[in-house]
């Protein structure tokens, strides 16, 4: 199992290693926060039903129940888009 620290606390990541690797990338967030309930905030390895290869995709576990794929951000005038 893989456990993080947020500073105060320690959460483990075990979800079966989904997500965690290219070797084990899952097909959404929401597949990760649903095998993981206690999944954090944090970069996942993906790999969609439109994706050749796994990708590294950031993962908000906490908005709204979590599992939602960060897909653009706008910080000032630095843009940044992924895909």
């Amino acid at each position: 199992s893989l456990d993080v620290c947020n500073g105060s606390a320690w959460t483990s990541l075990t979800s079966g290693g989904l997500g965690l690797s290219p070797e084990s990338p899952a097909a959404s967030c929401l597949a990760i926060k649903t095998a993981s309930p206690s999944a954090i905030d944090g970069v996942y390895w993906l790999n969609t039903a439109t994706t050749r290869q796994p990708f590294e995709a950031w993962c908000d576990m906490t908005t709204d129940g979590g599992g939602w794929t960060l897909c653009y951000t706008q910080n000032g005038s630095a843009m940044v888009r992924l895909q």
